[in-house]
């Protein structure tokens, strides 16, 4: 859903890009950084003093989100209920990278994210993968999305850098993949993609 949504805002079709998008949203929050994608093409039509058609997509795209959110709500009569599950059950929460950072500070311990080592590994690549986007050079909506999708990792705390997460950022996955496919490591680029 989230590739399908990035094609259609690279197409410039704002409706289904929303609608899509939306569908991708309701799947999971990780999606949520194709608003800041979809941003993008709105803020250069106003930039141009055009009527910004892609805020189309822009209002669309959390709906999703929105949607299963308020569903849990009306279901367990909470309308915080998304978030309590997400605290309760599982810990999560915005910490703005604290606990990444206290992970990276002692590699031998461990954490929700995993161990500290493991976290170093996963940074390390996120910035090989930021690297790979600046020299492969993709639409500027492409780049916005990767972008979101890692500060979501960073600034959570039950998140991190994972495989599993990283490859919601695949542009970057792709971009890094394209780069190396003539210097043999395309087969680890590929390999690192799977989960932990």
């Amino acid at each position: 859903m989230v590739a399908g949504c990035l094609l259609l805002l690279v197409k410039e079709r704002w409706l289904w890009a929303g609608l899509t998008g939306a569908l991708a949203t309701a799947t999971s929050p990780m999606a949520l950084p194709l608003v800041m994608a979809a941003l993008v093409p709105a803020v250069q039509e106003l930039r141009r003093r055009r009527v910004p058609r892609a805020l189309i997509a822009v209002a669309l795209i959390p709906m999703g989100f929105l949607a299963y959110v308020a569903l849990l709500g009306l279901r367990y009569h909470d309308a915080l209920y998304w978030w309590h599950l997400q605290h309760e059950a599982w810990g999560a929460r915005v910490d703005f990278g604290r606990s990444l950072l206290i992970l990276l500070v002692h590699p031998w311990s461990g954490g929700y994210q995993g161990k500290g080592w493991m976290v170093w590994a996963g940074l390390l690549t996120a910035i090989a993968l930021v690297v790979a986007l600046v020299q492969a050079r993709p639409p500027l909506l492409i780049t916005s999305y990767c972008v979101g999708a890692f500060a979501l990792m960073f600034v959570s705390n039950s998140l991190g850098f994972k495989p599993r997460f990283l490859a919601w950022a695949f542009p970057a996955l792709i971009a890094l993949a394209a780069l190396t496919r003539r210097r043999g490591w395309q087969p680890i680029v590929v390999d690192s993609t799977g989960d932990e």
